[in-house]
């Protein structure tokens, strides 16, 4: 079940709610009909009782030279690139949490895990939710979500943010095999000649052209080095004077 649906089903059951209330009792045929509706989406509702709807709801969309306009996407591509995605998510996730090395598996990969639900229009791309059930209180952001958000605030100040420490702040907090990763993926689109753009909830960011993907990887490539987390350690230590 994704997000739309979830909300699909909530939406009929309280419609069916509404109109066996307001139904005659002497309408016995009726009432029976709509009470077998109302128990069919019960029951599919609460077969997914752990699903939470704050769980990922992203696309991720492609255009470019290997994208023939809405018809479809080079798969060698298209798996490259979902591919490199997903690990980055997963590298950022495990990086939040305090649990990622500089090298050897990603620990703990399922928790950021992502499944594929339908295809994203516009451009060609994915849509995704979580690939396991998210959490049952309903308040509380999955680790998936929570990585993938995080991955679009990276995105968005690779872009956005002209200030080179500003920037480094932002992403400092990242362990360098999280942000390598972020990079990665960038380099393969651009090694594409494409374009990506990734939304999440009501947030985007969208990349204009193949130079403007370019620039964020080698923004973040520098990152990665020593000097410039040097700088951003620098400016914080001269702050706490």
């Amino acid at each position: 079940m994704n997000k739309n649906e979830y909300r699909f089903l909530l939406t009929q059951q309280a419609t069916l709610n509404n109109l066996i209330s307001q139904t005659d009792e002497s309408e016995v045929i009726v009432r029976m009909s709509l009470t077998a509706r109302l128990q069919k989406i019960t029951k599919r509702l609460n077969a997914y009782e752990g699903f939470s709807p704050n769980s990922v709801n992203a696309s991720l969309t492609f255009s470019g030279k290997p994208v023939d306009g809405r018809r479809g996407i080079e798969a060698d591509f298209g798996a490259k690139a979902l591919s490199a995605f997903e690990k980055a998510v997963a590298s950022v996730g495990a990086s939040q949490d305090g649990y990622l090395r500089e090298m050897g598996p990603i620990p703990n990969r399922d928790a950021y895990g992502l499944m594929i639900t339908g295809i994203a229009h516009g451009s060609f791309g994915f849509e995704f939710e979580e690939a396991s059930p998210g959490d049952a209180n309903f308040q509380r952001q999955s680790r998936a979500a929570s990585a993938v958000e995080t991955v679009m605030k990276v995105l968005q100040s690779s872009v956005e943010t002209e200030d080179n420490h500003e920037f480094a702040d932002t992403v400092s907090n990242l362990g360098r095999r999280a942000i390598k990763d972020v990079c990665d993926f960038l380099e393969i689109v651009v090694k594409n000649e494409a374009v990506c753009a990734l939304e999440f909830g009501d947030d985007e960011i969208r990349f204009q052209d193949t130079q403007q993907v370019r620039r964020s990887a080698e923004r973040l490539g520098r990152i990665r080095s020593e000097e410039v987390l040097a700088l951003v350690r620098r400016s914080i230590d001269i702050e706490a004077e």
